[in-house]
């Protein structure tokens, strides 16, 4: 499942892209590596994924709901460099 979303321009909590340098135009993807467990993250829409060699967000149910898109820009942050709590 993948799922595009914005963020306001003033937000300032959430690392840019490394790749094209931008912080508001992301996809949340979702998906089911086990029976009962599901990884979701964020990736920018321009292709780059930082959790390709990092944790993601592990998640029984998945989805990409606002919840799971929050916590998953809190992985983003840490797989980019910056540790910081999301609040939008």
């Amino acid at each position: 499942m993948k799922r595009r979303f914005n963020l306001p321009k003033n937000v300032d909590r959430v690392k840019p892209c490394p790749e094209c340098g931008q912080k508001t135009q992301f996809n949340c993807v979702s998906e089911q590596v086990a029976e009962d467990g599901c990884e979701v993250w964020i990736e920018c829409v321009c292709g780059h994924d930082p959790h390709k060699f990092n944790e993601r967000l592990d998640s029984v149910m998945g989805g990409c709901d606002e919840d799971n898109i929050l916590d998953a820009l809190e992985c983003w942050n840490n797989a980019s460099g910056q540790n910081t709590t999301i609040k939008i």
